[in-house]
């Protein structure tokens, strides 16, 4: 099954205009906050009604596209039509709009067709799935904003979420299914996982999440292979499982290889919201390293203040 997908930038300040090309006296305009969701009126389609109603709930703003804004500020162009000032979300640093099939790049997403309604309106679910799970797991730990795309992809495989530097995430809508148990679950924990590397992964306890593989695998890389950025095959520490070294398994869709920073968390992650302390326990006390990153990961949640209930249920 496909993975991962969600956005967040930092706060712009509108700039001051202070010329034309014919010269005329600018009108300073007043500083802007592009993050800020306005209502959209009555007469406003359900998607664009429920991120206004997202914005009032969590202070959270969630874009379609990554022009989230224009705004007159007294220019005109050479024919003396009024140009506008339009606000861009900039993606193009951690992630590539994908206007083709052959390209190749490390993060790739394609934008919702949000002029089409029958295309729009399916953002709707994920918005839900905002409302009612994502939002309310984090808390104030929210990102700077929320780009939904339809399509993400890293390195031409599917993330359903992705941190974009610290504060944006990004959703896809592409294979969103809120009728689908599994792909609710998946959403959540990729959710998650893609917020705690960015906001919490310096942190003491995530620190030593993180040293604990590397410590353990270190004698087993060859010469420039390095934890985390290097695919480490199962050839290369035999008779040990991925368990002896702190993993919980292989990479989920590379036989043989041991996961990633986003695959590792997200697997603990997963487990976390499935499994009692007890059934972890149960399943995984012979191996010391992993209930040592279990309660260092618990411990970290705990302290950030998530509200690991909130992904946990049905649908």
């Amino acid at each position: 099954m496909c993975m991962k997908n969600i956005v967040i930038t930092g706060l712009v300040l509108a700039a001051i205009a202070t010329g034309c090309a014919k010269e005329e006296s600018l009108t300073p305009t007043e500083v802007k906050n592009w993050y800020e969701i306005e209502d959209p009126g009555t007469g406003a389609d359900a998607v664009d009604r429920k991120i206004y109603e997202i914005w009032q709930e969590y202070g959270v703003p969630v874009f379609y596209s990554d022009t989230i804004g224009s705004e007159d500020r007294g220019r005109v162009d050479t024919n003396g039509k009024k140009a506008y000032y339009y606000e861009v979300l900039d993606l193009n640093y951690d992630m590539t709009l994908r206007e083709t099939t052959d390209q190749t790049v490390l993060v790739q997403w394609t934008r919702i067709e949000w002029w089409n309604p029958e295309e729009k309106v399916r953002i709707l679910p994920l918005l839900e799935l905002l409302d009612t799970k994502l939002l309310p797991f984090i808390g104030s730990a929210h990102p700077t904003c929320i780009i939904v795309t339809d399509q993400l992809s890293i390195d031409g495989g599917d993330y359903y979420a992705y941190r974009g530097g610290v504060n944006y995430v990004a959703l896809q809508a592409g294979y969103y299914d809120a009728e689908d148990p599994e792909v609710v679950r998946a959403y959540c924990v990729d959710f998650a996982a893609q917020l705690l590397i960015a906001n919490f992964g310096k942190k003491e306890n995530m620190q030593k999440y993180w040293e604990i593989p590397e410590r353990l695998l270190a004698p087993y890389l060859s010469t420039g292979q390095t934890m985390w950025s290097s695919w480490v095959h199962q050839t290369q520490f035999p008779g040990i499982t991925p368990q002896d070294l702190g993993f919980l398994g292989f990479h989920p869709y590379w036989d043989g290889y041991l996961p990633f920073q986003e695959e590792d968390i997200a697997l603990y992650i997963n487990a976390i919201i499935e499994m009692s302390d007890a059934e972890f326990e149960a399943q995984y006390g012979a191996y010391p390293y992993v209930m040592e990153r279990f309660r260092l990961l618990k411990a970290t949640i705990l302290e950030a203040g998530l509200d690991l209930s909130a992904l946990r249920g049905g649908n």
